[in-house]
């Protein structure tokens, strides 16, 4: 294979890189709303019929789950591009791909705080939780 076969296969694999990206990211405030919603439940005053509002933090629970898996997901898929990227360094284009580490490793530190930010929120909501449980029973 050519070189200029070789550039056009890595110019195609990065697209589809970057439209997965787009397709796979969430709205802009989706992490927000969730985050907010947990506090909005952290703070309310429970409620004396118990099971209506231990059933509004179960969903939350379960969606905050559900969006740690997609910061996962996103964690792995930008550590793997991060690798693809430093193992083709010597093939030439530093200047391009040392750009995208950059890029790249800045976005991974982004997805890692916010999943440990997430992730301590979801530990206090599910600590809140079995406190209401517990005193329902």
């Amino acid at each position: 294979m050519g070189l200029v076969a070789h550039v056009t296969s890595l110019a195609a694999a990065n697209n589809h890189y970057m439209a997965e990206q787009k397709n796979l990211a969430p709205e802009p405030n989706e992490e927000s709303e969730l985050l907010i919603q947990i506090q909005i439940l952290m703070r309310a005053a429970v409620p004396s019929e118990r099971a209506p509002f231990l059933d509004e933090i179960e969903k939350t629970l379960t969606d905050g789950y559900a969006r740690a898996l997609q910061l996962e997901a996103e964690r792995w898929r930008l550590e793997r591009r991060i690798a693809e990227v430093a193992a083709s360094l010597e093939d030439g284009d530093t200047r391009n791909k040392t750009k995208e580490l950059s890029a790249l490793a800045k976005r991974l530190s982004v997805a890692d705080g916010s999943l440990t930010h997430l992730r301590g929120m979801l530990s206090l909501l599910r600590d809140r939780h079995s406190s209401v449980r517990i005193t329902s029973a």
